[in-house]
């Protein structure tokens, strides 16, 4: 049985703040600075949905400039809080079963795939 708790922060990092994971028609959806945990999501958040038109609504500093990159937030964390397992080996005469059961709790995800398969390109 294993069990692994994860924790991490950048601590020193040359250059200020880097920006990865590059989604087309969306930009970067990772960032890296010091002070926030290496695996974070970078995005706009979501206040819910326009039921007239279907279109997302996004929290802005100001709703008169319309969205703007500095409305964009950390909004998650790839990195799970806790990861566990566990193997194990039954034999009796001529049968043998084994298992082996693998998981991690407290993930954030990025579907890009739903990203690009649902048309969702403009934040």
């Amino acid at each position: 049985m294993t069990f692994g708790l994860n924790r991490n922060k950048v601590l020193n990092i040359d250059g200020g703040t880097y920006y990865d994971g590059n989604i087309d028609g969306r930009g970067n959806s990772t960032i890296a600075k010091e002070g926030v945990a290496l695996g974070s999501f970078w995005g706009y958040i979501a206040k819910g949905v326009n039921p007239e038109t279907g279109d997302m609504i996004y929290q802005m500093a100001d709703p008169e400039a319309g969205l703007q990159t500095s409305d964009m937030a950390i909004i998650g964390n790839a990195t799970p809080k806790f990861s566990y397992g566990m193997t194990n080996d039954f034999s009796y005469k001529n049968f043998n079963f084994s298992f082996f059961l693998q998981g991690v709790q407290g993930n954030d995800i990025l579907n890009a795939t739903r990203i690009y398969t649902e048309g969702m390109w403009e934040p």
